[in-house]
């Protein structure tokens, strides 16, 4: 079956990556790419992706920082997001961005009950 054909060559090139290290990315250009995972906190599991890019013949370096939701502060089963120590561009997901949502005191009162 195709779909099997696909989901062997994806697990092939599937790398596990910790978090907090910085990781460099093979690429067919003059430029160097590494890449760090930061916990964000949203769901268990989820990172935020931290890019460092700099043009071979410099010591000039660019990073992106790529994220979709984070979590907050002080969840009861989560990590909190550190934020990364430098991004020169952000892009960002949101799903919930526009909406208020009650505190944390509420969620806990209602989580226990």
């Amino acid at each position: 079956r195709l779909i099997d054909a696909f989901l062997d060559r994806l697990k092939e090139q599937l790398v596990p990556l910790p978090c907090g290290r910085w990781q460099p990315v093979e690429t067919d250009l003059k430029t160097c790419l590494d890449i760090k995972l930061h916990p964000a906190g949203h769901i268990f599991g989820s990172v935020y992706v931290q890019c460092r890019i700099a043009p071979a013949d410099s010591k000039e370096t660019t990073h992106i920082v790529f994220s979709g939701d984070l979590g907050a502060p002080h969840a009861p089963l989560l990590p909190a997001p550190r934020a990364p120590y430098r991004a020169d561009l952000l892009v960002l997901e949101s799903t919930y961005g526009d909406r208020l949502h009650e505190g944390r005191s509420i969620r806990r009162q209602r989580f226990s009950s």
